[in-house]
């Protein structure tokens, strides 16, 4: 039992609170999960939300000041790296801070390593969208085409698609370098693959942007299942 379980949870209100609404289980680390997987997922995104409501006010208010200067200069691309940006941190937070109290209570808790790993992603998913509605909040008045509002979406899937099992198997120093490595890459990749006109002219298609639909999941679910692999062998 960590430090966190033997304090006085008065000195932690809120962690307690949500700790206290984990169902309780006879689960096991990498054990298959039962029922009230649901449950024990959204207690655990409440575990790693609380720790971004101390930032979320001057987040806010950032993102208030980029927000007026994309409207007086007339351009979304401030808005759009700022959203990223903090999207991107927002979602891999949990997964980057291997040795925050957080994560320490997230090994205390009666909760199987597969609930965990769900969370990482069920709270990339909600910077996701949150951050894409924002985005088009503030797209459409500047006049962003709404096939344009799609790549900030795009940027932020691939992104968290690969920084969570990067990060879970490389930890948070070298994971950056990899995830960063990685990314470039993937969009130095895409430059010269797109560059080839039959292939611009395939995507560009109902039947090649059924199958880049078709790769892109095949790829989400595989980076879902290597999350799950590579955060249960930790334990080995």
């Amino acid at each position: 039992m960590n430090d966190l379980m033997t304090t006085d949870r008065r000195e932690r209100p809120a962690e307690a609170v949500a700790v206290a609404e984990v169902p309780a289980g006879s689960m096991t680390r990498g054990a298959a999960a039962g029922p009230g997987r649901g449950a024990r997922v959204i207690s655990l995104v409440r575990l790693h939300l609380l720790g971004l409501r101390g930032p979320l006010p001057s987040l806010l208010g950032l993102l208030l000041i980029v927000g007026a200067a994309g409207i007086v200069s007339g351009s979304i691309a401030p808005v759009s790296g700022f959203l990223a940006g903090t999207a991107l941190v927002g979602g891999l937070s949990g997964v980057m801070a291997e040795h925050s109290d957080i994560n320490r209570l997230l090994a205390s808790l009666p909760v199987s390593r597969a609930d965990v790993v769900n969370s990482y992603w069920a709270l990339a998913i909600l910077h996701l969208l949150a951050a894409s509605a924002l985005y088009a909040a503030i797209g459409l008045p500047l006049g962003v085409h709404p096939g344009r509002l799609l790549v900030l979406p795009l940027v932020l899937i691939v992104g968290q698609a690969m920084g969570i099992p990067v990060f879970l198997h490389f930890g948070r120093g070298l994971g950056l370098l990899v995830w960063t490595v990685s990314i470039l890459a993937i969009g130095a990749l895409g430059l010269l693959v797109s560059s080839f006109g039959p292939i611009r002219d395939l995507a560009a298609g109902a039947t090649g942007g059924g199958l880049l639909l078709a790769l892109g999941a095949g790829v989400l679910i595989g980076l879902w299942v290597l999350s799950h692999r590579l955060y249960l062998k930790q334990d080995q």
